[in-house]
């Protein structure tokens, strides 16, 4: 029975608790508190600075972690059909070099504290064996596209994504890519499935001001795609609502929503309505270019929004504490307690013993890991065991 003391205890459900104690049996916390009201007759982790709960990186793409991101985004368009070929490579290694991605994308979790990620991807035969080894908790979201000529490789990654062949049922999910790669047979398959099943939903959804034009007649830039790459995306949806509106019209309720950059009040009203969960990426966001995102606003709504960092391909590194820094840097009202909240657990009684510690001295330990740049986990430990990159 493993028990760790800490200068400081941010358990993320109430205030910093200074000389904290967490009690440890299996791999899950008995008790959580003041040293002095837990009173161990041990200690077996004693530690100088701030024990935390581990982080969760709520959107992320493993297998884009060897894709380094162009200097410039250029246009997102510009983005996709660069990184495309990048994706490809030969065929002969893509299933070793998408392998070894993943593995460099875990070091990096583990590394930055994350214990738990939400991974998107289309190569689940190659990802999940490789998350399921890790060490660390993840959910593994299978992404679904392809309409018009496309549409039956949209079937075929459906059913993969949806197999337990690979990981238990408890860690597989449904990623329904995005509104210009997705029709609205295939979102309602989707959700009739996971429903069935009980599956978690992730959907990339107003990343882009052209889903709208994309949704409606398959014009704007999301449509020259198409052209470009030569493919037929089918007879255009027609609809004019905007993809948020699409979605509703869906009945896609309590998914989870990736970046949300463009919405108008209507729209973020939606939201809450579906109780759709809002995961944004910062760093992404400000690649990008992308207006002020709408993040507080949406949580005075009551939408919840959780953060993440995508990928590689468009992101510095998977540090998500760097992607929390530059949040509160554009925010500085900001409670960073508020922060850490929406980008990993709690630590109390029953929940699993994943945990991070950073060498912290202030009084206020939060504050000091936001506002110090460079600044690393000294250990993390999932399900009370220490866990190395």
């Amino acid at each position: 029975m493993p028990i760790f003391r800490a200068r400081h205890l941010a358990t993320l459900s109430g205030p910093v608790i200074n000389d904290g104690c967490v009690v440890v049996n299996d791999d899950r916390i008995v008790s959580a508190g003041a040293y002095c009201d837990i009173r161990p007759t041990s200690v077996d982790q004693d530690i100088d600075g701030v024990l935390m709960p581990g982080l969760i990186n709520f959107h992320t793409h493993l297998e884009l972690t060897n894709i380094r991101r162009p200097a410039s985004s250029g246009s997102f368009v510009d983005w996709i059909l660069t990184i495309s070929p990048l994706i490809r490579g030969d065929k002969a290694t893509f299933a070793q070099r998408r392998a070894d991605a993943v593995r460099q994308g875990i070091a990096q979790c583990i590394q930055f504290g994350v214990t738990r990620v939400w991974d998107i991807t289309q190569n689940v035969h190659i990802v999940r064996p490789v998350l399921e080894e890790s060490g660390i908790r993840y959910i593994s979201f299978g992404e679904c596209l392809g309409i018009g000529e496309r549409r039956p490789r949209f079937d075929l990654l459906l059913t993969d994504a949806i197999s337990t062949q690979h990981s238990p049922a408890a860690s597989i999910g449904v990623s329904p890519h995005a509104p210009y790669t997705v029709d609205s047979e295939g979102l309602q398959n989707v959700i009739e499935q996971t429903k069935a099943d009980g599956l978690p939903v992730m959907m990339h959804l107003a990343e882009t001001p052209d889903e709208a034009a994309f949704l409606l007649d398959h014009s704007g830039p999301l449509g020259e795609i198409y052209r470009r790459l030569d493919m037929d995306p089918g007879p255009a949806p027609g609809f004019s609502g905007g993809p948020i509106a699409w979605l509703n019209t869906m009945g896609a309720n309590s998914i989870h929503a990736a970046h949300v950059n463009y919405c108008s009040d209507a729209d973020i009203q939606m939201l809450k309505q579906m109780n759709v969960t809002v995961v944004w990426c910062p760093r992404t966001h400000t690649y990008f270019g992308h207006p002020p995102h709408r993040w507080k606003e949406m949580c005075k709504a009551g939408v919840a929004v959780r953060f993440g960092t995508d990928s590689c391909a468009s992101s510095p590194d998977l540090n998500l504490v760097d992607d929390l820094r530059l949040v509160l840097r554009q925010w500085p009202d900001v409670e960073p307690m508020d922060l850490f909240r929406r980008a990993a657990g709690e630590i109390r009684a029953g929940e699993f013993a994943d945990m991070v510690a950073f060498q912290t001295a202030s009084t206020d330990p939060l504050t000091q890991i936001l506002q110090t740049p460079d600044m690393l986990p000294t250990h993390v430990w999932v399900g009370g065991k220490l866990i190395k990159p």
